[in-house]
């Protein structure tokens, strides 16, 4: 039996991954701005030196470095360490989150005709 109703045709499916990825990503963003809000601590911070560590840290993921012949990683890490180490806890994850979608976001753009990334120079 053939349906011509156009929702029976265009009927959306969503994967439970994607899904579960997106409700989990909303939920963090939600309980940051919240801690943001309540947040009683200090709110001391040099914001030209927490933009270059944005900036570090994003540019960071472009560059892998090889510690094994099958595990490479890169120095990203030591810049996240180095925000919280250095930033009020709010602060320090919202920077961690920034440089993390940056640099993903930019890595994510370079990519060769067959859809594999590139990395290094």
């Amino acid at each position: 039996m053939i349906i011509n109703s156009a929702a029976a045709r265009f009927k959306p499916t969503v994967d439970l991954r994607v899904a579960a990825v997106v409700t989990l990503t909303a939920a963090a963003a939600g309980l940051q701005t919240l801690w943001l809000a309540t947040w009683r601590g200090g709110w001391t911070a040099d914001y030209r030196l927490l933009a270059l560590l944005i900036v570090l840290g994003a540019t960071a993921a472009h560059f892998p470095v090889e510690l094994t012949p099958k595990f490479k990683t890169n120095t990203a890490t030591a810049v996240y360490f180095a925000m919280l180490l250095l930033y009020p806890p709010p602060i320090a994850v919202a920077a961690v989150g920034v440089s993390v979608l940056a640099g993903n976001g930019t890595l994510s753009l370079r990519r060769n005709a067959l859809g594999q990334r590139r990395r290094g120079l």
